[in-house]
C-alpha cells in the first residue's frame, strides 16, 4: 500500500505540505473513534488517468491538505493491492472518494472530486457530524448491528439444484443484445459513456469467452458469427493501443471509437487468451496478429518485479496459450519461469497464495488469488505433463475449501478472515462474489476429474446451486456462470 505511514508527516521530501496518509488499519480506525474524527478514504490505482488527475489536482492543494489532515483520519487504497477493500467501498468508478465514520459505515462520497467540490463535501461531511455527531454513531453502530443479523439475500439458495437452462438462457441473452452494426454488446443507459447518444462499449470478455466455448462444444455458427463479428471490430477499432500494444478498458462510442486511455493487466491477459484460441478454433491468421499485438502489452507485465497475483496468474495461462499457437517456445519458457518465480515469491504451504507482492508477499487469503494460480498451474500441468503443477493446484484449491468455505451457503467468501474482530469495517463481513465462485466451480471440476474426486465435484456443483437462482439477474455479467455450466458438461474435457 502506498502513501505515509506516519501519521504526523505532513510534508514531502521538499517540504512542501502533503495529506498525512495512512494504510488501511484497524490502528487508523481506533485513532478515528479516540479522535471522534471522520475517516476520509481514497481508493485509486497507478494506472487510472482520473486517479492521477485528482491526485495532482485536489489533493494537492493547499486548503484540502490543511483540512484534511486536521480534522480528518486520511486512508489511501490502492486497488490493486487490496480488491477486498474496493470491492466493499468502490462507490462507481476510480478513484473513489468516500468519507467513514469510525466503525466504517459510509457517509457519503463518489469518485473523482475538483478542488472546490471535495471542499464542499468535506464540510459538508463536518458540519453533519457537528449537528448530529451521536446520532449519525449510533445509527452506524445500528446498521452494523443490523447487517450480520440480516438473513439471506433473495435468490440463493443453499439447497437448490443448478439451473440446467443456464447455457440456453445466456445463449439467448448474448445474441438478443449483440450489436449487429458494430460488434460487442448494446448497453443500458446505467453504462453509458461520455457519447451518451451512442452509449459506450465495454469488453465484456466472459460473454464472448462463453459464444466461444458454445461454438466449439455445440458447432453453434450464430455463437460464432456474434463472437467473431464482436473480435473483428475490437481488434480493428480505436480500443487497441498502437502505440504500446494492447487493449483499452472500455470507448466511450458505440462505434468503439473515444477509447479510455487506460489499460489493465487483467482485461489485456483475457483477450489475448481469447483471441489465441479463436484463432485456433476458426484459423483466424488475423487474430494471430492480434495476439501478438497484445502480447506486446502482456509479456512485460508478465516478467515485471511487483504484480497482483491473480492477474500474472492470467497472464501466465494466456501465454502459454500464446506460445503454443505461435510455436513460440522462447515465450513458453518466459511464460513457465514466470510462474515459477510467482509461486515461490507468494506461495506458503498450507497458507495458499498471497495477493500482492512488491519485494516481499503480503494480502494473504483472498479467493480470487488461489483460483486463478490453480487455474494457472493447470495450464503449466498441461504443457509440462509434470504432477508437481497438478498438486499444487489442488493444494491451493484444498486451502481455500478450508478458510473460506461457508458450509452453511454451499459457496466460497471471498477473504479468509470475514467476522474476524480486528478487522475494519466492512472488511468484517463475509462476500460471495458470483464471478469467482463460478471460476472455482470450474477449477475444482478440472481437479476431480483428474484425480476421480467426488468431494471437490459435489463442492462445484453447490456452488451452482447457490446461484442458481441469482446469476439471470447480473444479465451479460452472469455468463461466468453459464460458463461454469458449459464446463460442468460430461463431454467438457
Amino acid at each position: 500500500m502506498s502513501g505515509a505511514e506516519n501519521l504526523s508527516t505532513t510534508v514531502d521530501a521538499a517540504g512542501a505540505p502533503v495529506i498525512g496518509w495512512t494504510s488501511w488499519s484497524p490502528t487508523a480506525f481506533a485513532r478515528a473513534a479516540h479522535e471522534q474524527k471522520l475517516v476520509f478514504l481514497w481508493i485509486a490505482v497507478r494506472w487510472a488517468a482520473a486517479s492521477r488527475a485528482m491526485e495532482t489536482d485536489a489533493l494537492a492543494d493547499s486548503a484540502v491538505i490543511d483540512l484534511v489532515n486536521r480534522r480528518f483520519i486520511a486512508v489511501k487504497v490502492d486497488s490493486d493491492e487490496r480488491p477486498d477493500i474496493n470491492e466493499r467501498y468502490n462507490l462507481g468508478g476510480w478513484p473513489t472518494t468516500a468519507i467513514l465514520t469510525d466503525d466504517g459505515e459510509v457517509l457519503t462520497g463518489g469518485t473523482s472530486f475538483s478542488r472546490d467540490a471535495l471542499l464542499g463535501l468535506l464540510g459538508r461531511s463536518l458540519d453533519a457530524v457537528a449537528e448530529r455527531g451521536d446520532a449519525i454513531r449510533a445509527k452506524a453502530k445500528e446498521i452494523v448491528r443490523a447487517r450480520h443479523e440480516r438473513p439471506k439475500g433473495p435468490g440463493l439458495d443453499s439447497s437448490a439444484e443448478p439451473d440446467r437452462a443456464a447455457v440456453s438462457w445466456m445463449r439467448e441473452q448474448a445474441l438478443e443484445q449483440v450489436d449487429h452494426e458494430y460488434g460487442g454488446f448494446v448497453v443500458g443507459p446505467a453504462e453509458a459513456g461520455p457519447h451518451e447518444e451512442s452509449g459506450a462499449k465495454f469488453l465484456h470478455v466472459p460473454v464472448l469467452q462463453f459464444l466461444l466455448d458454445l461454438s466449439r462444444a455445440s458447432d453453434d455458427s450464430e455463437a460464432a458469427t456474434a463472437l467473431t463479428m464482436s473480435l473483428d471490430a475490437m481488434g480493428e477499432g480505436a480500443l487497441r493501443d498502437p502505440r504500446d500494444g494492447g487493449f483499452f478498458r472500455y470507448t466511450g462510442g458505440r462505434d468503439w471509437s473515444a477509447p479510455c486511455p487506460d489499460k489493465t493487466l487483467e482485461d489485456n491477459a483475457a483477450l489475448l487468451g481469447l483471441y489465441t484460441e479463436t484463432a485456433a478454433t476458426f484459423g483466424r491468421r488475423d487474430y494471430v496478429e492480434i495476439a501478438r499485438d497484445a502480447l506486446r502489452f502482456v509479456q512485460p507485465k508478465v516478467e515485471a518485479v511487483d504484480f497482483a497475483t491473480d492477474a500474472a496468474a492470467d497472464a501466465v495461462k494466456a501465454c502459454l496459450a500464446a506460445a503454443e499457437l505461435l510455436g513460440d517456445t522462447s515465450l513458453r519458457d518466459v511464460a513457465l519461469t514466470s510462474f515459477d518465480r510467482m509461486m515461490l515469491n507468494v506461495y506458503r504451504p498450507a497458507h495458499g497464495v498471497a495477493h500482492w507482492y512488491a519485494g516481499s508477499p503480503s494480502v494473504w487469503g483472498l479467493l480470487a488469488d488461489q483460483v486463478r494460480a490453480s487455474a494457472a498451474a493447470l495450464a503449466v500441468h498441461q504443457v509440462t505433463g509434470s504432477p508437481v503443477f497438478s498438486m499444487l493446484a489442488e493444494e491451493l484449491m484444498r486451502y481455500a475449501l478450508r478458510v473460506m468455505w461457508d458450509e452453511d451457503a454451499g459457496a466460497f467468501v471471498d477473504r479468509a478472515g470475514t467476522g474476524d474482530p480486528d478487522a475494519c469495517g466492512f472488511l468484517r463481513e463475509p462476500l460471495r462474489p458470483m464471478a469467482s465462485n463460478c471460476e472455482a466451480a470450474c477449477v475444482l471440476m478440472r481437479l476431480a476429474r483428474l484425480g476421480d474426486d467426488r468431494e471437490l465435484a459435489a463442492r462445484a456443483n453447490r456452488i451452482l446451486g447457490y446461484f442458481a437462482g441469482s446469476y439471470r439477474a447480473e444479465g451479460l455479467l452472469g455468463a461466468p456462470y453459464a460458463l461454469a455450466m458449459l464446463v460442468s458438461r460430461p463431454s467438457d474435457s
